[in-house]
């Protein structure tokens, strides 16, 4: 078993992915599912380009996914009876996240063995893959994305950064609270590699590969569409909560039945400035190698942090969050945690992601656990003030990065 796990860890995984194919429940959340298998009809019906005369509020990336989908299937009758093997793709978008995890574990720790048992922390918690296994909503495929671009811009891969993070805008709008992060990330790099020839290849990689994306709904007439659903997402839901038990709840009975008018902007204000907050440390590195010329040390588990704490900010404070829109944040978390061995605020979090959604869904319904919104939210905000703690050197003196070509920004 430990030459197994030594030589071949991959079987691990491989044994994980198909426990959680095997143990999948075949439903999700009713309303969602019920929106992909109306969508997928639509696309099935008159074609991928038309699918925003559907009334679908997603942007358009995961309309490729549905497609193909489609596609898959062959006929109208099974599309729309097998929706729930869309689970199955996401699952697979979960675990090439966490095999990027690993990656970013290679740097630290130099035993296969240590990386498989710290990884599994990941694999195997509960609260983060419930938004695939037992939702069926499609976050996982957003978090994938997110870590693909940090994980690229911290290898200096400047066009794969960028390409991800405009899959991740292209795939649910609320991944623009990572821009500042990668942007951040990238400046430095950008300055170290910069020629006129090199700017331009970056510029036309994403302006085509953004055009690509847009293409069948430019030729199907429908590109303002698109648009609409882009710049409108911040009215489709003008209410203070979305199901997000986050610090709304303490202040409204029902949060999803008010409205957020006249409240909002605080809501923003508290976003921006934490947010703010959170990526000083960043800056202030980011400052130091370009302006001074030195490299600061910034290491990779200070960018997780900051990016995972944007995330978490983005869910906590502002209006019309719906309950999985910490789910990218968790992701982060857990690349924190697995690199620096604090794993407080990530346990913290991940409780409260689980609470939350299972508050919602109501597939465990333990009568034991306590789903009460103001409680669920205490959690989070005591996860939000630790992980600052942490942050800003508050807690327990950080341990030494490890020392390798790839340890600073």
């Amino acid at each position: 078993m430990k030459l197994l796990l030594k030589e071949r860890p991959w079987l691990i995984y491989l044994l994980l992915f198909i426990t959680y194919y095997a143990l999948m429940p075949a439903g999700g959340h009713w309303s969602d599912m019920g929106l992909w298998r109306f969508w997928a009809l639509h696309i099935y019906d008159h074609g991928l380009g038309q699918v925003y005369q559907s009334g679908t509020d997603y942007p358009p990336i995961y309309h490729y996914f549905l497609w193909i989908y489609t596609e898959l299937q062959g006929t109208r009758l099974a599309v729309e009876n097998h929706i729930g093997s869309l689970k199955y793709m996401t699952l697979v978008f979960d675990f090439v996240a966490g095999a990027y995890l690993v990656r970013l574990l290679r740097a630290r720790v130099g035993s296969a063995t240590e990386r498989l048992a710290l990884s599994l922390l990941f694999f195997l918690n509960i609260a983060y893959f419930y938004n695939t296994v037992i939702w069926g909503q499609v976050d996982g495929i957003l978090a994938c994305f997110i870590i693909a671009s940090v994980y690229y811009a911290h290898q200096k891969r400047i066009v794969p950064a960028l390409l991800f993070i405009v899959l991740a805008t292209s795939f649910k709008i609320q991944a623009i609270v990572f821009l500042p992060l990668v942007g951040l990330m990238l400046v430095p790099v950008v300055i170290e590699k910069f020629s006129w020839r090199r700017l331009v290849i970056w510029i036309c990689s994403v302006a085509v590969f953004q055009s690509v994306i847009l293409l069948p709904f430019w030729l199907a007439g429908d590109l303002n569409l698109v648009f609409k659903v882009i710049f409108g997402s911040a009215e489709r839901y003008p209410v203070v909560s979305m199901n997000a038990y986050n610090y709304w709840y303490w202040f409204f009975d029902e949060p999803m039945m008010t409205s957020d008018k006249g409240i909002r902007s605080i809501g923003l204000a508290f976003f921006f400035g934490l947010s703010a907050v959170a990526l000083l440390p960043v800056v202030r590195n980011v400052y130091f190698r370009i302006a001074r010329k030195e490299n600061s040390g910034t290491d990779l588990q200070q960018l997780l942090l900051a990016g995972a704490l944007c995330g978490l900010i983005f869910f906590f404070f502002n209006t019309q969050m719906h309950e999985r829109y910490s789910h990218p944040a968790i992701l982060l978390l857990a690349g924190y945690a697995l690199l620096s061995g604090r794993f407080i605020g990530y346990l913290l979090v991940s409780i409260a992601y689980f609470l939350n959604m299972d508050g919602v869904l109501r597939h465990f319904d333990a009568a034991w656990l306590p789903y009460d919104p103001r409680a669920v939210a205490i959690i989070y905000l005591a996860a939000i003030v630790w992980l600052f703690a942490e942050l800003y050197g508050l807690t327990l003196p950080r341990a030494r990065p490890a020392h390798s070509p790839n340890s600073s920004l």
